[in-house]
């Protein structure tokens, strides 16, 4: 039987732990706003998702949950810059306006470092990584929050993700490491 396709929507709903970092997102734009403060940065990490086997097919699960923080979740806040539907639906690149980016492996260079630069001075909001931001990338300037989808197994490798927010320089006096962990779920998501 063929699998129906897969919705941002349906993607989140399906799995406990896009679900509960979704409303954690959701809670803490909500509180800068309540305190009239500057909005801080998250960073949601998980190394698989770019190419995630579904339906006998591929899906970008970085996409998804993008699209529904932006789209199906208007209540959030988040926005990202006009895009063609086509674009919207497939294409991971990060456009001038955004406030949530992707950076994968695949993510070019320069884009990397716009993004980065645009997430430590606020402009984006919303930051979702691979493996890709693990190391050689700052990003505490304006962090308040990483969500871990997807545990290391090796204790060195998940304190060097950590030190992503973790470090001197970031204007927040509070930083959060959340391991998102949910029951009756698989690793996975």
């Amino acid at each position: 039987a063929k699998l129906p396709p897969l919705s941002p929507k349906n993607f989140v709903n399906e799995s406990p732990k896009f679900k509960y970092t979704a409303e954690c997102i959701k809670s803490v734009i909500d509180h800068h706003i309540s305190k009239k403060e500057d909005i801080s940065g998250q960073v949601v990490y998980f190394n698989t998702g770019a190419n995630l086997k579904y339906a006998g097919g591929k899906l970008n699960a970085f996409v998804l949950f993008r699209n529904y923080l932006s789209i199906e979740r208007s209540d959030i806040g988040l926005s990202l810059a006009p895009r063609s539907k086509k674009d919207a639906l497939n294409d991971q690149r990060y456009y001038e306006g955004d406030e949530i980016a992707i950076i994968t492996g695949a993510t070019p260079e320069d884009d990397r470092v716009r993004i980065k630069d645009d997430f430590n001075d606020g402009k984006v909001k919303v930051l979702l990584g691979s493996g890709a931001i693990k190391e050689g990338i700052n990003l505490q300037k304006n962090s308040t929050v990483m969500y871990i989808l997807q545990q290391e197994f090796a204790p060195a490798t998940a304190m060097q993700l950590e030190g992503r927010i973790w470090r001197q320089g970031n204007k927040w006096k509070y930083v959060r490491i959340v391991y998102v962990l949910a029951f009756n779920s698989i690793d996975a998501f």
